[in-house]
């Protein structure tokens, strides 16, 4: 994706006791994507 790409990773297990992180990211993800960015996390 031309360089416009972010990918975040987190320990095993982390978001899933994080879920307002993980819900947070997923929109953080959809504004960016709207802007041409990427924003992947797992």
């Amino acid at each position: 994706m031309n360089g416009l790409s972010l990918t975040l990773e987190f320990p095993a297990g982390w978001l899933a006791s994080h879920p307002l992180t993980r819900l947070e990211l997923k929109q953080e993800a959809s504004y960016l994507q709207a802007a041409g960015f990427s924003l992947t996390f797992s």
